[in-house]
């Protein structure tokens, strides 16, 4: 008789693992998408010639809420031209599942950070420019 798995290898209950298969469907497809830099028109433009008429919005909102078959899945995956799925990334254990929130988290906040950056240089070259404007201004005034 095996003995049950220590509490890193424990696996997701049935439920929580849906989840997880839901989400790495939804983003394998978004990140080819990504990588191959479509839109979800051009998407559905190449899922058109496989049998499925679905239009940019109903894509989005298919994909948004990962609530499709398997068979529009590998549709789509054939559609984007993609020749293999590293399953690796999906670990149906309790420790991947954690694993996988502390990287997304990372992931969020170094976006945030770059977008707060952003924002700041914004800023800070809107204070220029008006300050270079008065700066003008004053000297043709005295001048």
């Amino acid at each position: 008789m095996s003995s049950p798995p220590d509490d890193e290898q424990a696996l997701l209950s049935r439920a929580v693992l849906r989840e997880e298969v839901v989400l790495f469907t939804k983003k394998l497809i978004v990140r080819e998408m990504k990588a191959q830099k479509l839109t979800y028109q051009a998407l559905a433009d190449r899922l058109a010639p496989y049998g499925i008429h679905d239009s940019a919005p109903v894509l989005t909102t298919k994909i948004f809420r990962g609530t499709f078959s398997a068979t529009f899945l590998i549709t789509c995956l054939k559609a984007l031209d993609v020749r293999w799925i590293d399953l690796g990334r999906l670990d149906p254990t309790v420790k991947g599942r954690e694993l996988r929130r502390r990287r997304e988290d990372a992931e969020k906040a170094t976006r945030q950070h770059y977008q707060q950056k952003a924002q700041r240089e914004k800023r800070e070259q809107k204070a220029m420019r008006r300050r270079a404007k008065l700066a003008k201004m004053r000297a043709t005034r005295t001048g």
